[in-house]
């Protein structure tokens, strides 16, 4: 009789850990899980270590989610290559994307948008544009972004103000 309600105390005794365990696990979990809104997302990338560091880089709140502005000046040399600065900046957003963005926002699109003005035509001016878009959504692409999350394309001088790129990622 006392071996039986040993056994029984003991299986409850083994029940209540687990339980208690994986109340645990669930609470860390939360705690691993939380999701930045938008406006400590612009926080976070604003800051020190991420776009701070490389000025004129900014991001912004948008009604959807975030939006980064990259100004082609800083961002592409006279070839249309990748600055050294704007690679570094770019790899900053992708790491608080892998981070605080991929996995905890289920609708989390990019898109791309190019805006460029020479004084030329505004066929000229739209191919240009979209061949900016294009190379930072090559980039993204390359750093861990699913292609079927990217979209990209070209504003020509539609775009009012100065010749850049703008990443949108939607936070739905």
């Amino acid at each position: 009789m006392y071996k039986q309600a040993l056994n029984v105390v003991s299986g409850l005794f083994v029940i209540s850990i687990i339980l208690f365990l994986t109340s645990c696990y669930k609470q860390v979990q939360e705690i691993i899980d939380v999701k930045l809104d938008k406006n400590d997302l612009v926080k976070l990338l604003n800051s020190g270590p991420y776009l701070k560091k490389y000025p004129p880089f900014k991001a912004e709140t948008t009604d959807e989610g975030l939006k980064i502005i990259l100004p082609l000046n800083a961002t592409f040399d006279s070839s249309g290559n990748l600055k050294p600065q704007a690679i570094s900046a770019l790899s900053k957003v992708m790491k608080v994307y892998k981070d605080e963005i991929r996995d905890k926002y289920k609708d989390n699109d990019i898109t791309v948008v190019g805006y460029y003005f020479s004084g030329s035509n505004e066929e000229d001016n739209k191919r240009k544009s979209e061949e900016y878009a294009k190379k930072i959504t090559q980039f993204l692409k390359s750093n861990g972004v699913s292609e079927y999350r990217l979209h990209f394309f070209g504003k020509g001088n539609k775009g009012k103000g100065s010749n850049r790129v703008e990443i949108y990622i939607d936070l739905e």
